[in-house]
């Protein structure tokens, strides 16, 4: 083998290594950080219960207070750019019972304007059987993540 074949086949191992070192990014929810901030609109994220995140496709975490922040944050990117949505890997919010984080498309979300929440938006997150009782003593209405966008990303 030639000096510069030879040097190809190192550049090449070396090339592969370096990529195959790098993984894909993280996309599972984080911690909330004291005293961080909305991308939205910038208040305090002091109330994790209604928090939300969104996860870049380069590993970046974004953080909102509420579920409508992150749906607005999005739908103001897409209209400053074409194709933000496509960074988006993962999104989650904030189970209302547990507070565990959860993936937007298993959510299931409860309107009404008698529940208190930051922002006053009247929406949590939640499970199924959860979001019955809550719509059944508030007389909410329950909205799954697609409904929630059509209705709040104006």
């Amino acid at each position: 083998m030639t000096s510069k074949a030879m040097l190809r086949a190192i550049a090449c191992a070396s090339f592969v290594l370096l990529v195959s070192a790098c993984g894909p990014a993280d996309v599972s929810p984080r911690d909330l950080v004291a005293g961080e901030e909305c991308e939205h609109c910038r208040m305090t994220v002091d109330r994790p219960v209604y928090a939300a995140q969104l996860v870049q496709s380069d590993g970046i975490h974004r953080v909102f207070d509420h579920p409508i922040c992150m749906i607005r944050y999005v739908a103001g990117e897409e209209r400053r750019g074409q194709g933000y949505r496509g960074s988006i890997v993962a999104r989650y919010v904030a189970d209302l019972r547990s507070r565990d984080w959860m993936p937007v498309e298993e959510a299931v979300y409860v309107v009404h304007a008698s529940i208190p929440t930051v922002m006053d938006y009247g929406v949590v997150a939640t499970t199924l059987s959860e979001a019955n009782a809550l719509a059944d003593s508030t007389g909410g209405e329950i909205l799954r993540h697609a409904g929630l966008v059509a209705r709040f990303a104006n």
